[in-house]
C-alpha cells in the first residue's frame, strides 16, 4: 500500500453492500403464572432480561406521575434488603437491575454474567415478589423529582417537549404538565395501587438474551418467577390520539433569548405497512444522516442559527407523530420556521435525488445491522413484536423493506403526512419579541409556561386606569405609608441556582439601604463554601458588577443605567414621586382569572414591566433589564408589609429559585456591608 497516495476529502467514500444478518431466531413459552417468555439464544457470556408491562404514564389516572416513580422506587430496596443493601448486593455480582417507565409502557430490566445470573435473577425476583416501597425512599424520590423538574421548567426545550404532548395527548394523564404539588401528591399507598393493579404476570411479557437452552430457561424461570401471581389487567386507553393540525402556539416566556421550535403532525403506528419507509423520510428530512439531512444543511450548514435540528417520526401504541425541532436565537424564530417549512414542501413537490435517497437507505441499513449486536435492543424488539402488534416478519424484512423504498413512496408520503393543515407549530420564545412574526403562519394562540391559553383583554374591558390599578397593588402590599417608613432592609435566603440544566444550591442575599444603595449577592455552594455567581453593588454614583469567582465585569451605559433607577428601595411606593410614568400594557386572561399588565417608565428611560394578578393585586412578575422576578409566595415580613418569600430570578441562561426568605426591617447597615464580598471587596 502506498501510503503517499492523497486522498480526496471532498468526495464521499462509497458505500458497499451490507453483509447479510438476519433478527436472531427466538422461541417463546408461556409460565404457568400465565407470564409470556420470549427467549433469543446468545452465546456471548451475558445475559440479559427484560419484563415489558403495559400501562406506563398512561395508566396513571388521578395520580401524575406515579408510574414513573414507580419505576424509581422499584430498585430502591426489596424483601429485606433496603436501598444500600440491594445496590451492594446487584453490585457485589458484577450485574445490573434498573426500572423505567415510558408513556405506554414500564419495564425491568436485569442484566449479569451467565455465570451469576441465577443470582441476579433471585434479586430481579425479589422486586416483583416482595417490593419495598420505602417512604424515606419516596420521600428522597419526590424531592429529586421536584429539583429536577425546577431545573426542567428553566429549560425552553423541557417546556416545548410538554407543549407537543398537549397538543398530542389533550387533557389525558399524558398531556398534563407536572408540578411540584403533584410530585408531592403521590404517597406509598397510590405507589402500590399501581403495583397491584397493573404489574401482573399475566399482563405483562419476558425477553431473555443468552446462552441458555429453552427447557433449562423454562425451569429456571419457574423456579424463581413461579410465585409471582396476580390477574392480567392493563392502562392502555381505549382510544388513540391524533396531534391536531393547523394550530400555532407560542408559549411566552418572558426571559428567554432563544426560541424552541416544535412543528408536529401525524405519522404511522408501528404496526403500520409504511412504518420502514416513513423514518426514510424522517432521515432525509432530520434524522439518520447527521449532515447530511436538510434540516442541518439548511439551518446549520447555510445559516448558521442552530448546533443539532432533528427530525422523526416517534411512535407508540397511542399515537404515531411526526416531529421536528430547532432551537434557535429569538431574533430569527420566524424565518427558521419558515425554513423548515420550506424544506417540507421540497419533499412534497420534488422527488428525492438518486444519490440522497441511497445514502440514507445505506445509513438505515447499517445502524440496524449494527445494532444486532446489542442484546437490550434484541429484547426490546423481540416484545414490540408483540407488544405493537407488528408482523412477525417484520424486524426479518427490514432491511429489503429499507432497500426497496422508493422516490415516489418518499414524495407520495410527504405529501399526505406534511400537508399544512395537518401540521401544527409550537414556539417557545419572548411573545414580545417575536410574537408578530409569527402572525404569517396563521392565528397565533398564546399560552403560558404552565400551558394555559392566554387571553387578550380588549382595551373596552379593562375598566380601570393603570394608576388605579398600581394603588391596589400598594394596598396589597400593605399600604404606600408603610412600604415608604422602611429605610433599610437586609434579605438572606436559600437559593438554588439552575445552570445548564444543572441546580446547585447557594445562598442569596440582599441589602437595600434608603434612598437607593444596594448589594445584591447570588452564590453556589462548592466544597462546603459560599462562591460568588453574581453580584451587583448600586449606588447614586455608579454600579459595579462581579461574575463566577467574584471576577469583575463589565457593563453597558444601559444596564448601569437600569440597575441605578430600578435600586431605589420599595420602588413601587416612590415611583410617582421619582417622575416615573404608568400605563396599562393589556390585559390577558388565564384560566378565567386577570393578568394586567404594567409598564413602569422612570426618568431615564428605565422600563419596568410587571404582570399583576386581578384578585389579589399581588405582582406575579416583575421585568427589568433583561432580568425577570417570577414571585411565587407573598407573605407579612414585618411592620405591616407584605413582601415576596419565595421568588424566581431568571437572568439570561442563569435562573436562581429563592426560598425560605428571611427580613430584617430598618436596622442599621454600614457602607461596609453593603460592599461585596471576596474578589469584589
Amino acid at each position: 500500500m502506498n501510503l503517499q497516495t492523497p486522498i480526496d476529502r471532498t468526495a464521499r467514500p462509497a458505500a458497499t453492500e451490507a453483509t447479510h444478518v438476519e433478527f436472531p431466531e427466538y422461541t417463546t413459552f408461556t409460565l404457568e403464572n400465565g407470564l409470556r417468555v420470549y427467549h433469543v439464544h446468545d452465546p456471548r457470556p451475558m445475559v440479559t432480561a427484560r419484563l415489558l408491562v403495559p400501562g406506563g404514564s398512561s395508566a396513571d389516572g388521578h395520580t401524575l406521575g406515579v408510574a414513573e416513580m414507580l419505576a424509581e422506587l422499584l430498585t430502591k430496596g426489596a424483601g429485606d434488603l433496603d436501598a444500600s443493601e440491594f445496590a451492594d448486593a446487584i453490585d457485589f455480582l458484577g450485574g445490573n437491575i434498573s426500572a423505567s417507565a415510558s408513556v405506554d409502557h414500564l419495564s425491568l430490566s436485569a442484566r449479569g454474567l451467565r455465570t451469576r445470573f441465577e443470582l441476579v435473577l433471585e434479586l430481579f425476583a425479589m422486586v416483583l415478589l416482595d417490593p419495598a416501597f420505602d417512604e424515606e425512599e419516596l420521600e428522597k424520590m419526590k424531592g429529586i423529582a421536584i429539583e429536577g423538574l425546577i431545573a426542567s421548567k428553566s429549560e425552553p426545550s423541557y417546556i416545548a417537549s410538554r407543549a407537543v404532548a398537549r397538543l398530542v395527548y389533550g387533557d389525558s394523564p399524558l398531556g398534563k404538565m407536572p408540578s411540584e404539588e403533584t410530585i408531592r401528591d403521590i404517597d406509598r399507598d397510590s405507589v402500590e395501587e399501581y403495583f397491584d393493579t397493573f404489574v401482573s404476570p399475566a399482563a405483562s411479557t419476558l425477553a431473555v438474551v443468552g446462552d441458555y437452552d429453552t427447557d433449562e430457561l423454562r425451569v429456571l424461570l419457574e423456579k424463581h418467577l413461579g410465585g409471582w401471581q396476580g390477574e392480567a389487567e392493563t392502562g392502555v386507553p381505549d382510544h388513540r390520539f391524533a396531534p391536531e393540525g393547523g394550530r400555532v402556539i407560542l408559549v411566552d416566556r418572558p426571559t428567554s433569548v432563544q426560541s424552541a421550535i416544535r412543528i408536529v403532525g401525524p405519522g404511522p403506528f408501528p404496526n403500520d405497512s409504511e412504518y420502514a419507509a416513513t423514518r426514510i423520510l424522517g432521515d432525509i428530512y432530520g434524522g439518520g444522516t447527521g449532515l447530511g439531512n436538510r434540516l442541518t444543511m439548511n439551518l446549520r450548514e447555510t445559516h448558521g442559527w442552530t448546533y443539532s435540528p432533528r427530525a422523526g417520526f416517534p411512535a407508540n401504541r397511542y399515537v404515531g407523530t411526526f416531529s421536528a425541532h430547532a432551537d434557535v436565537a429569538g431574533e430569527v424564530t420566524a424565518d427558521a420556521v419558515a425554513e423548515m417549512l420550506k424544506e417540507i414542501d421540497l419533499l412534497r413537490r420534488e422527488d428525492v435525488p438518486d444519490e440522497e435517497l441511497a445514502l440514507n437507505v445505506h445509513s438505515a441499513v447499517g445502524r440496524y445491522l449494527m445494532s444486532l449486536a446489542n442484546p437490550d435492543l434484541t429484547a426490546r424488539r423481540v416484545q414490540q413484536l408483540d407488544f405493537y402488534d407488528m408482523s412477525p416478519d417484520y424486524y426479518d424484512a427490514l432491511v429489503e423493506s429499507y432497500r426497496s423504498t422508493s422516490q415516489s413512496e418518499i414524495r407520495d408520503l410527504a405529501n399526505r403526512l406534511f400537508e399544512r393543515s395537518r401540521l401544527s407549530i409550537i414556539v417557545v420564545g419572548k411573545a414580545a419579541d417575536i410574537g408578530d412574526s409569527l402572525d404569517r403562519f396563521g392565528d397565533v394562540e398564546l399560552w403560558n409556561t404552565d400551558l394555559e391559553p392566554i387571553r387578550q383583554v380588549g382595551p373596552e374591558e379593562i375598566g380601570m386606569s393603570a394608576a388605579e390599578i398600581w394603588r391596589k397593588m400598594l394596598d396589597a402590599m400593605g399600604g404606600e405609608e408603610r412600604l415608604r417608613s422602611i429605610r433599610s432592609l437586609q434579605l438572606d435566603a436559600a437559593v438554588a441556582l439552575t445552570m445548564q440544566g444543572q441546580q446547585i444550591p447557594g445562598a442569596y442575599r440582599e441589602l437595600v439601604l434608603h434612598p437607593d444603595r444596594r448589594m445584591t449577592r447570588i452564590s453556589a455552594e462548592a466544597a462546603g463554601q459560599q462562591v460568588g455567581i453574581l453580584t451587583s453593588v448600586v449606588a447614586p454614583d455608579g454600579v459595579e458588577l462581579f461574575g463566577p469567582m467574584d471576577q469583575p465585569l463589565e457593563s453597558t451605559p444601559e444596564n448601569d443605567s437600569a440597575l441605578r433607577e430600578s435600586a431605589h428601595i420599595m420602588v413601587e411606593a416612590w415611583a410617582e414621586s421619582l417622575g416615573g410614568h404608568l400605563v396599562v400594557d393589556g390585559v390577558r386572561e388565564v384560566d378565567g382569572q386577570r393578568v394586567y399588565q404594567l409598564v413602569l417608565t422612570l426618568p431615564g428611560e428605565t422600563v419596568v414591566r410587571y404582570d399583576i394578578d386581578g384578585a389579589s393585586f399581588l405582582p406575579l412578575q416583575r421585568e427589568v433589564g433583561g432580568t425577570a422576578i417570577a414571585f411565587d409566595r407573598w407573605g407579612e415580613i414585618g411592620e405591616g408589609v407584605i413582601y415576596p418569600i419565595a421568588f424566581e430570578i431568571t437572568t439570561g441562561e442563569l435562573s436562581a429559585r429563592v426560598s425560605e426568605a428571611r427580613y430584617v426591617l430598618n436596622e442599621e447597615i454600614s457602607e461596609e456591608d453593603l460592599a461585596p464580598e471576596g474578589g469584589g471587596g
